[in-house]
């Protein structure tokens, strides 16, 4: 394009760019509180009518991410309709809740333009990436987007003249080639015009006062809860937020606390590696498929048993150990940050530089969630190719691109795929992309590419029946990660990258620390195992078989302890080994120092007279998962001792009356309301949780819904994460603080398995410290 048409489309925009937004700031100072209110007690079919209306002609997109949808509907390489590429966060699904549109109101009322620019030329990517946006650029210039006028904003700058005005770093951190810039600028005067039609048609009825009315100045901070409630401690709410705030807002605090809910699944996981044998085993055999599959030359990758089932137990260790060590770093980062953003939030003018200790602590998050997120994902792709479903259509290539570790993977083409199959190799395909192009301009964007798999995965049961439960772990923490990192790399409203920001000497400081808690880790994998020790590890000896699914008997005890035996010789000989090679974290330690529940011996049972067995509180073993069987009244009682009352004697001599001492009172006072009290139906998910096997009938399949519905009873509030992920935070509940993550069951079925349903219930004992005890029936 010739400077003159370029110039003649830009400054029209900038000049539509600055009076929107003059109208929409003068609408806000005055009456944001009154639009807030307005539009939350609109009906969702007020609210979409009042955005179509607004956005006028073409219509308004109707689904989330329509850049994605037009994307594959598009026949030809320019789409004629580009408009769902530069706005994509602008649809009828994700605006006409309740959030979305007061949220973009006040970031864009309140703010200059230029604080938006990066946003949302971030917004374009995948029209920019895909050519479904037209780019016409002129070389040997560049635009200029500091400025806060229509004179210097957007400004065209040939590039020698560029490099005589400003500084280097205004240049990397100012400007976009005219292409990338005349994009903005469109998206801008779109976002302008529609946000003060919106607020035209909100307010209809004030007028010539909508502009001239007096600025009330307790609405400058208007708060950003609907109904007293917070609507940011979720990774949905907050990631549905991000394109409608100021980029500089990113809310640390929520994301703390949701790296905090993954940090403690990730040492829950290695804790059950020490104390649960058959969930040592099944991630072992799990481990063990990504490494005998062959390549596309019908080779092993590694040979000999030996040494993959060592490099199996390595592998497992390592990860393990290595996302507790990433996420507690990030988690500490992020606190920090927190602290350092409610210190500088009034220093500081948003166009100004970030101050020197916020700078350095946002770029080592940068860092280490990179790390993060390149280490989960390797795992991510790995596990997803080579799971049972996914294997047969897939062969790893005998090659890896650019050194990876992590192996290519090419369609076995001695297969023919059906519809299902051809998307979800499709999906395979964009990833293996992702992994080669990670944190590059080429990459389509792997949080674009999680979202198609999940758009994929919830309209179609037989592609989500292909995902294996570890997997749809993997893609819930991927989400997270991704979701952050996102809202990290536009967390300076003029900067893209926060890399640009630091000197490199220091960069290269910070990331030599980053990369230190990411690779010390290596060492585990040179930790040599006595052939004694695979032997006892492997799964053809049986060493692991742990019956969980029946009550007490001799044989299944034994069969218990013989498992938890074996588990414990083998962590008592491998923790030693490690330590010689690897300086173990103190938080690593603590796991590994965290009480091991065990099956208790064997008792016999006491008979009568007649032979029969005698069932007894004293005789029945501990439950599985160290769930002890203390002296109580009954399991579930729906009365209980302190309770009971005597019934008076009115014939003869009368009973004489029972004295109780205060302490006695007080103590059986406290024992009742240290109970929590349950309904049947709670009561019988509990039963199946905490193995409750003094139990008239025999426990069995928990549905998800019961478990839900009973963890709600209790006083959870449950919320639907990404992937299987959902997110259980207590409210007021006896011993319970933090919130924890459980996992939907896989596949059609909704039923929890026993063996499942257990894990949960050793996870409960082990934060909470509850057990069958801990509930009654009653209330």
């Amino acid at each position: 394009m010739r400077v003159k048409d370029l110039l003649s489309t830009s400054r029209p925009l900038v000049q539509q760019i600055f009076e929107q937004q003059h109208l929409l700031h003068e609408i806000i100072i005055r009456h944001e509180a009154t639009l807030r209110n307005r539009w939350i007690k609109k009906s969702k079919n007020k609210r979409r009518a009042i955005l179509k209306e607004a956005w006028g002609e073409p219509a308004m997109p109707l689904y989330h991410r329509p850049d994605i949808v037009a994307f594959k509907e598009k026949s030809s390489w320019r789409d004629p309709k580009p408009q769902p590429y530069i706005t994509p966060h602008l649809n009828l699904d994700d605006m006409a809740k309740t959030e979305p549109l007061p949220l973009l109101l006040k970031s864009r009322g309140r703010n200059d333009p230029d604080h938006f620019t990066f946003a949302d030329l971030a917004a374009c990517h995948l029209g920019i990436r895909t050519l479904s946006i037209e780019m016409t650029g002129t070389n040997g210039f560049c635009m200029m987007f500091i400025g806060k006028t229509t004179e210097t904003y957007g400004k065209l700058y040939p590039l020698k003249e560029c490099e005589e005005l400003f500084s280097v770093k205004d240049i990397a951190t100012c400007t976009l080639d005219p292409g990338s810039g005349l994009i903005v600028l469109k998206a801008q005067s779109r976002i302008y015009k529609f946000l003060v039609r919106c607020c035209e048609l909100i307010l209809h009825d004030i007028g010539e006062e909508l502009y001239t009315s007096p600025i009330q100045l307790d609405q400058t901070e208007v708060s950003s809860e609907i109904g007293g409630k917070s609507i940011s401690e979720l990774l949905s709410i907050v990631s549905l937020e991000a394109p409608y705030r100021h980029p500089a807002n990113v809310n640390f605090k929520s994301f703390h606390a949701i790296i905090g809910v993954h940090l403690e699944e990730a040492k829950d996981h290695l804790f059950s590696l020490r104390e649960n044998p058959k969930y040592f085993a099944e991630c072992l055999m799990v481990e063990y498929t990504t490494e005998v599959e062959p390549d596309e030359k019908k080779k092993h990758l590694i040979s000999g048993s030996d040494v993959r089932w060592a490099k199996t137990i390595h592998s497992v260790l390592e990860k393990a150990v290595r996302h507790i060590e990433l996420l507690s770093t990030i988690e500490e980062t992020l606190s920090h940050l927190d602290k350092l953003k409610a210190k500088y939030d009034e220093a500081f003018l948003p166009q100004d530089d970030l101050p020197g200790e916020y700078t350095m602590a946002v770029y080592y998050l940068h860092l280490a969630l990179s790390r993060l997120t390149e280490f989960e994902f390797h795992k991510f792709l790995n596990w997803f190719i080579t799971s049972p479903s996914m294997r047969h259509y897939f062969t790893k290539a005998s090659a890896c691109l650019n050194d990876d570790k992590v192996p290519s993977f090419v369609i076995n083409k001695e297969f023919t795929l059906n519809e299902d199959e051809i998307k979800i190799c499709r999906i395979a395909i964009a990833f293996d992309w992702e992994r080669r192009t990670m944190f590059d301009r080429n990459s389509l964007g792997l949080k674009t590419v999680l979202y198609d798999l999940e758009v994929i995965s919830k309209s179609n049961r037989t592609v989500k029946g292909l995902l294996a439960p570890v997997v749809e772990t993997h893609i819930s923490n991927l989400t997270v990660y991704v979701e952050l990192m996102d809202q990290l790399q536009l967390l300076h409203p003029r900067s893209e990258p926060i890399v640009d920001y630091l000197d490199q000497h220091i960069s290269i400081l910070i990331e030599s620390s980053v990369t230190d808690v990411a690779e010390c880790f290596k060492e585990i994998s040179k930790v040599p195992i006595p052939k004694a020790l695979l032997d006892m590890t492997k799964a053809e000896n049986d060493r692991f078989l742990y019956p969980d699914y029946t009550g007490p008997s001799r044989r299944i005890v034994l069969a218990r302890r013989a498992a938890e035996a074996n588990l414990d010789g083998f962590w008592d000989q491998f923790i030693p080994l490690i330590r010689q090679k690897v300086r173990l974290p103190p938080r690593i330690i603590a796991v590994f120092s965290r009480e091991v529940h065990r099956t208790p011996e064997w008792v016999e049972p006491a008979t009568d007279v007649q032979g029969k067995p005698v069932c007894t509180d004293e005789c029945l073993a501990k439950a599985i998962g160290g769930f002890g069987l203390q002296e109580r009244p009954s399991r579930f009682a729906a009365t209980t001792a302190a309770k009971r009352k005597t019934k008076a004697k009115t014939r003869g001599i009368p009973n004489p009356p029972q004295e109780t001492t205060a302490e006695e009172h007080n103590n059986v006072e406290a024992e009742v309301q240290a109970k929590i009290k349950v309904n049947k139906r709670t009561a019988s998910v509990l039963e199946n949780l905490f193995f409750v096997e003094d139990t008239p009938r025999k426990t069995g399949e928990i549905d998800w819904s019961d478990f839900r519905y009973a963890m709600a009873t209790i006083g959870f509030a449950i919320e639907k994460g990404d992937g299987s992920c959902w997110k259980f935070t207590p409210k007021i509940v006896h011993g319970a603080q933090k919130p924890l993550v459980f996992h939907a069951p896989h596949g059609a079925s909704t039923k929890m398995s026993r063996h499942f349903a257990r894990g949960i219930g050793r996870r409960l004992n082990s934060h909470y410290g509850w057990s069958a005890e801990t509930f009654e029936i009653g209330g």
